[in-house]
């Protein structure tokens, strides 16, 4: 059956109808050129070369169509790209194998192989076969040998997808390990399809490294389900089966006899080879095959009753897939997970392709999740998988998978992560960015450098948008890079939106997630570093010893995830005050400074911004104004906000602001500036800044108090739930926030929930609250809110510790708190911060925080306090995870000593250090200890909370948790 006829036209008029099939043939029908099948390789390069040569518009190409008439045409350029177009907007399937194995199923199984089509984009590294199944035309790749997990398929996806857009949905085939239970009665040779349960889309991502005994379950995410067309039809496959049965054996039996080569490696084993051992035996031979080792000494293999004569064979399954970068090859483990979350099968490659290429997980059973895995039943296992996506192609007609949206449609859009609107009012730069253009052209990157205030980042923002607007296919991404924390959390969220493998996996490393993508990815980007000021953050390694015996933890900076080499899709553009830091990142390219306004843009830019009638502007009043503010962008918004606030002209604006004189000469004659920044912005700035602070404080002291609290935090990102508690009733909250927009001292980013502070504003208020010696009790409030907000970094709570690293950093930079409350809050917001820092493997950083934390604890409470010894715990884990086992134990032995003494031998926390005791010991090899204490704390839990309570449901102290974190960090390193 063929598609209906698609014309093209070519030069003389005719129309050309294309068809794919095997060979070509064409006749001539009235005034139709027909083809009646796929156009051979031949001619199919020859369209190829020649819609991609340098050749334009309406120039006539040769192209020889082979045929019984042997007509011979003139073919324009754009027709032939049409009519290659049409080709390959037949293919509506994309097939996509882990293995060979896999990879011959799905060819064997074709209703028909059709010729190649070099047609794939540049950098598509994928090798294809093309084909058909009933109606529906399929493209199938396989990944490369010997590359196998999650990143690897979802490279292949992306590059299938880029080079065939008319992709709709997908189909993940191959083999997979079962999940046996008594509820799932799945034998080797069964099909098992991922498939929507409860919450769940079908694929359940996870990681806890290696599948390691005793380790949790750790779900690193949520992934889409299988398309809509699928799902239904998978309902009506499975009712068909319901009532006829399926028709595996027989498409195996069929395709075994059509090419008798593959007949001993992918026909039915037989039930005899089909073993399934108990969970506590594990294989005996290390690569022998179990017939030879383990079936010699009477193995436990479990009995199962033979199936009903009546029931399929092979059996299908519908149900939930775990899928992991690794295998999983531990019983027990697979047991627990079964019984937690119903999963059905293992398998290493699906999580990598859920949320980007629309697709249905189809898995052939080729062992059970046990160390007693071989390769005899892998042939059949991926035959059975091939044959159930046969049969599921077979009942779904071509012309609904045809009006689904096409598998791009569903990708990522282009990402544009600038976090600031469009200035409407922006002032024409053209010198600058002229200057930009070009190093942009001939380098790829360029660096913006100027004092502060000077409009770089508006420059920026501008160029942002601009690019957007001639590139709309392309990604623009905003790194606010002032801090390491901030730069970590921009990365977090280019990851997010990316969608990029393991992103969500807390041991991952966004910043070399990110760092990847831009170097791998061929994709058009533009990458903006803003506030690239500290020369530490962007060029400084960070080392971090948690002893003098402890191997030392590099926190590398940001130019190691830089790509070093950029092209004319990937561009850097970097804004800083240090003209050394930008002209290093633009690897030695002079950079593009930045100047104050001329007077005519600066007039410009007052008068835009001014609300009033022409008479509110006097010529020299204007001029002197403008002078005093130093031609300073920041400067000039922020005075015109304090006129417009006012109700002032700027006649009256200039007299006050020279009037005011009051502690003037001392507010000026502070340095405000950084040593390593250029030099040169001017005081009288300050003065309009402190004019501003005294008329808030004066009129609206909420918005003061407000203010003073914003400025103790890091200036960007600052979400509004943070400092919402700041303020009792919610009309003030939001009347001090529209006093502090209203003064353009603050700005709200897109999205209207979080604001940042200039710099230079904020400096201000540290100093003028150093004079009205008020700074100390904002740093107080500022350190006693993050304490409260700051939760302990469970998975549940990554998002908002992440939202608020930068902040709690921030605040934990300043070095005079001396009260009490503020140690307290202190301890308390190092301790949570250090959890979160090791629950992403920052272990170094981890380290450093909980020292600090435990050195105030001990010094406030004493040796013993419950929060001293939780610290001491915590303390014990991160070194145990560092391999300093014997320090670890001691730590820990003495934090179990002060549980027992003060909260007694049988309470949660006694027994949790009871049982990271055990992990410990059990590293060090000392298991008949191990075994002892863990036995202890499992009996202890059992009579303090009840057998029905296990570990992963209570809410314990988080350095239980942290043990388990360094078991499976241990075991991975062994």
């Amino acid at each position: 059956m063929f598609p209906p006829l698609m014309p093209v036209n070519i030069r003389n008029q005719r129309k050309v109808s294309v068809v794919p099939c095997s060979r070509i043939s064409m006749e001539l029908i009235g005034n139709m050129v027909v083809l009646k099948s796929c156009i051979d390789t031949i001619c199919i390069d020859e369209i190829t070369k020649a819609f991609t040569s340098d050749k334009i518009g309406q120039q006539p190409v040769s192209v020889r169509l082979r045929g019984p008439n042997k007509f011979h045409g003139f073919v324009d350029l754009c027709s032939l790209k049409n009519m290659v177009q049409c080709i390959l907007n037949l293919y509506t399937v994309g097939w996509i194998c882990a293995l060979q194995t896999e990879y011959v199923a799905a060819c064997e199984l074709l209703d028909e192989e059709l010729p190649p089509l070099q047609t794939a984009l540049p950098h598509d590294n994928n090798a294809y076969t093309f084909g058909r199944i009933n109606d529906h035309y399929i493209v199938i790749a396989c990944l490369p040998k010997g590359r196998y997990g999650l990143a690897s398929a979802a490279s292949v996806a992306k590059d299938m997808l880029r080079s065939f857009d008319s992709i709709r949905v997908g189909l993940m085939v191959g083999i997979g390990g079962a999940a046996p239970s008594d509820k799932h009665d799945i034998r080797l040779g069964d099909v098992v399809v991922g498939c929507p349960v409860k919450k769940e889309g079908g694929v359940i991502p996870y990681n806890f490294g290696k599948a390691v005994q005793e380790m949790e379950f750790v779900s690193t995410g949520s992934l889409n389900s299988p398309p809509t067309v699928l799902l239904t039809n998978l309902t009506k496959l499975s009712a068909y089966h319901e009532r006829k049965g399926n028709h595996i054996a027989e498409s195996v039996r069929k395709m075994v006899a059509k090419n008798q080569r593959l007949g001993e490696k992918y026909q039915h084993p037989g039930v005899e080879n089909d073993r399934l051992y108990e969970s506590s035996y594990t294989h005996q031979g290390g690569d022998d095959r179990c017939e030879i080792c383990c079936d010699q000494a009477s193995p436990p293999v479990l009995h199962r009753s033979q199936r009903l004569h009546d029931l399929d064979e092979p059996v299908v399954h519908y149900g939930l897939i775990a899928s992991a970068d690794t295998l999983m090859k531990d019983a027990i483990a697979r047991d627990r997970l079964i019984k937690k979350h119903d999963i059905l099968c293992f398998e290493m490659e699906a999580a990598g392709l859920m949320n980007d290429f629309p697709c249905v997980v189809i898995r052939g059973i080729c062992d059970y999740s046990d160390s007693h895995k071989n390769d005899m039943w892998q042939g059949y296992a991926a035959v059975a998988a091939a044959s159930y996506a046969k049969e599921l192609l077979g009942i779904i007609p071509a012309h609904q998978i045809a009006s689904t949206q096409t598998a791009t449609a569903e990708m990522v859009k282009p990402l544009f992560s600038v976090p600031y609107e469009r200035d409407a009012n922006f002032i024409e730069r053209k010198d600058i960015f002229f200057q930009i253009e070009k190093q942009l052209h001939m380098h790829h990157r360029a660096s913006i450098c100027g004092i502060g205030g000077v409009g770089k980042s508006q420059i920026a923002i501008e160029y942002a948008y601009r690019f957007r607007q001639s590139r709309p296919q392309s990604h623009v991404f905003w790194v606010y890079a002032a801090s390491s924390g901030t730069i970590l959390q921009a990365c977090h969220e280019i990851a997010r939106s990316l969608k990029l493998p393991t992103y969500e996996d807390p041991k991952s490393d966004p910043c070399e997630l990110v760092s990847r993508w831009l170097k791998e990815d061929d994709r058009t980007w533009l990458l903006i570093l803003d506030n690239a000021d500290d020369a530490d953050v962007i060029f400084a390694s960070t080392e971090f010893h948690a002893s003098p015996a402890t191997v030392t933890q590099i926190h590398r900076p940001l130019i190691d995830y830089l790509p070093s080499i950029l092209n004319p899709q990937k561009s850097l553009l970097v804004t800083t005050r240090d003209k050394r830091v930008g002209q290093d990142l633009a690897y030695g390219e002079l950079c593009v400074e930045v100047p104050p306004f001329s007077c005519q843009e600066a007039r410009a830019l007052l008068r835009s911004k001014v609300k009033g009638a022409a008479d509110f502007f006097d010529v020299s009043s204007t001029e002197r104004l403008l002078e005093v503010l130093g031609h300073i962008p920041l400067a000039i918004t922020q005075a015109v906000a304090f006129i417009n606030h006012n109700g002032m002209t700027v006649e009256s604006y200039l007299t006050a602001l020279e009037t005011d004189k009051q502690d003037l000469t001392e507010f000026l004659s502070h340095e405000l500036q950084d040593h390593r920044r250029q030099r040169g912005f001017p005081n009288s700035v300050f003065r309009t800044w402190k004019f501003s602070f005294d008329q808030i404080l004066t009129q609206e002291p909420q918005a003061a108090k407000l203010l003073s609290l914003v400025a103790m935090l890091d200036p960007r990102r600052i979400p509004e739930k943070l400092v919402r508690r700041s303020i009792g009733r919610e009309l003030d909250f939001r009347t001090a926030i529209g006093t502090l927009n209203g003064f353009a001292l603050i700005t709200a980013e897109i999205g209207g929930e979080i604001y940042a502070i200039h710099p230079l504003v904020q400096a201000s208020v540290h100093y003028w609250l150093e004079q009205r010696n008020e700074k100390a009790n904002y740093v107080s409030q500022a350190l006693e809110l993050l304490a409260k907000e700051f939760p302990q970094g469970k998975y549940e709570n990554k998002e908002t510790c992440e939202s608020l690293l930068a902040h709690a950093q921030a605040v934990l930079n300043w070095d005079y708190v001396s009260k009490d409350d503020d140690q307290r809050y202190r301890a308390a917001l190092l301790y949570n911060v250090a959890t979160f820092h090791g629950a992403q493997g920052r272990f170094g950083f981890a380290y450093q925080e909980v020292s600090k934390a435990h050195n105030i604890n001990q010094k406030r409470l004493g040796e013993d306090a419950p929060k001293t010894l939780h610290s001491l715990s915590l303390l014990a884990t991160i070194l145990g995870i560092q391999g300093q086992y014997e320090m670890a134990e001691k730590m820990t032995r003495r934090a179990l000593e002060g549980f027992e003494k003060v909260l007694g031998v049988e309470h949660p926390s006694t027994l949790f250090s009871v049982n990271n005791l055990a992990l410990v010991l059990r590293q060090q090899g000392k298991y008949k200890m191990a075994e002892e204490m863990s036995r202890r704390a499992q009996e202890g839990m059992q009579k303090v909370l009840g057998v029905e309570r296990p570990f992963s449901n209570i809410i314990r102290p988080l350095s239980t948790i942290w043990g388990l974190l360094a078991l499976s960090v241990c075991k991975e390193r062994s």
